[in-house]
């Protein structure tokens, strides 16, 4: 099945724009999902939509805002088409930057972005090179879902990621996590051990070894019970018990087919550059 865009409009660089489409570049729909169920009848739990006593059908179902306790401003579709956003409609590229800049903590949810048609192509193609050949991102901004996002597009092969960004002021800080750590005076040979380490499980990037294992076990579960069987609780990891840091390092070491490091002369030194 082809996939269908999630939004259609323009893409805007200064006087120049053409039709693009978006599309969600995460599919959705493929975990395994549960139900509500009565233990004792078995049958399904369903949720109702209420007003008092009376089941409210979807069509009667309208958007309000309460801008007093328990008094409600209807909002409907015709007042929402007109707020006069250009970025309902388009997006707007108005700033360039170096594409390795952005931390991928702003970062959320990543779309497609292809030319809407031929007339689109030309255009879309040439923007598309320019910023290639430059290195460069763009920032722009668009309505989705009834809010106005920041969006991040780059280059990927022959087309654009897009990519919507979290606001700066609900980006946490580093120093919120690490406000009562202090890095200890490290050992450089135990450094050097565990560098060698990581130079024995360093490997090429490969995104298709990116498997989801619970929702694996998850099946295999379903299928174990389906068939009667029970299967037994595993037992949760429970961490290695570590004496001697450096001794740990070179086990870890021989396990990962390293050489088996000479015992070096135990230098500490302060962390940091």
């Amino acid at each position: 099945m082809a996939a269908r865009p999630t939004w259609k409009g323009l893409m805007r660089l200064s006087l120049v724009s053409f039709g693009i489409k978006l599309f969600p570049a995460i599919a959705s729909g493929r975990r395994i999902a549960f139900n509500m169920i009565d233990r004792k009848t078995g049958e399904r739990i369903r949720e109702k939509r209420v007003a008092g006593e009376r089941e409210v059908e979807s069509e009667e179902i309208a958007r309000g805002y309460e801008y007093e306790k328990g008094r409600y401003l209807l909002v409907e579709d015709e007042d929402l088409e007109r707020i006069k956003l250009e970025s309902r409609k388009a997006v707007e590229l108005y700033q360039f930057f170096d594409a390795a800049e952005i931390d991928p903590i702003y970062f959320d949810k990543p779309y497609w972005v292809a030319p809407d048609g031929p007339v689109a192509e030309e255009a879309f193609a040439v923007v598309h090179e320019a910023m290639a050949r430059s290195g460069r991102a763009a920032l722009g901004r668009l309505v989705l879902s009834g809010r106005e996002r920041q969006v991040a597009v780059v280059t990927k092969g022959i087309g654009f990621a897009l990519h919507t960004l979290h606001a700066h002021d609900v980006v946490r800080g580093a120093e919120t996590a690490f406000e009562d750590y202090r890095p200890p005076p490290v050992v450089e040979d135990e450094i050097e051990v565990a560098e060698s380490l990581i130079a024995r499980k360093t490997a090429p990037f490969d995104p298709t070894q990116f498997v989801d294992r619970y929702q694996q076990a998850l099946t295999e579960l379903i299928r174990e019970k389906l068939r009667g069987a029970t299967p037994p609780i595993a037992e949760a990891p429970r961490p290695a018990r570590v004496v001697n840091l450096m001794d740990a390092l070179k086990r870890s070491l021989r396990e990962e087919g390293g050489d088996q490091p000479e015992t070096p002369k135990r230098k500490r030194r302060a962390p940091g550059p």
